[in-house]
């Protein structure tokens, strides 16, 4: 399992975070993940952007992608855009955040159809065809 984060402080369109408070809960998510993922030995840890890491995989070579970045509908459709190249066929892109506005329109019209499930917690799922 390989986690992508940049575990830094980020501002989106239309946003209120203090980025002081985000960059201190963002020290603490950041230590509770290296604590439990320390566990095991199947998990590793990227401490980049995803722009960054992508160039690492190869297209069409991964089962499955969690997605859960940044907000804004530009950041949405270049996730999506990314990490569908690197998805087999019949892999799943998966993600959080769906019932945020511009999440859910740039997940609508990238797929051209909802999502195969919505979750509570605003996760969601597409099977690539």
């Amino acid at each position: 399992m390989n986690c992508v984060d940049p575990w830094e402080s980020y501002t989106e369109e239309g946003s209120t975070y203090d980025l002081d408070r985000q960059a201190l809960e963002l020290k603490e998510a950041e230590s509770i993940f290296d604590s439990v993922s320390s566990r095991y030995s199947n998990i590793t840890k990227n401490k980049m952007p995803s722009t960054q890491y992508i160039d690492q995989i190869e297209d069409e070579s991964i089962d499955f992608v969690y997605i859960d970045g940044n907000h804004q509908y530009s950041s949405v459709v270049e996730d999506l855009t990314m990490w569908n190249k690197k998805i087999k066929t019949g892999g799943v892109i998966a993600g959080h955040d769906f019932t945020w506005g511009s999440v859910n329109k740039a997940i609508y019209e990238f797929f051209d159809r909802a999502p195969v499930s919505i979750f509570e917690d605003g996760s969601w799922f597409y099977i690539k065809k």
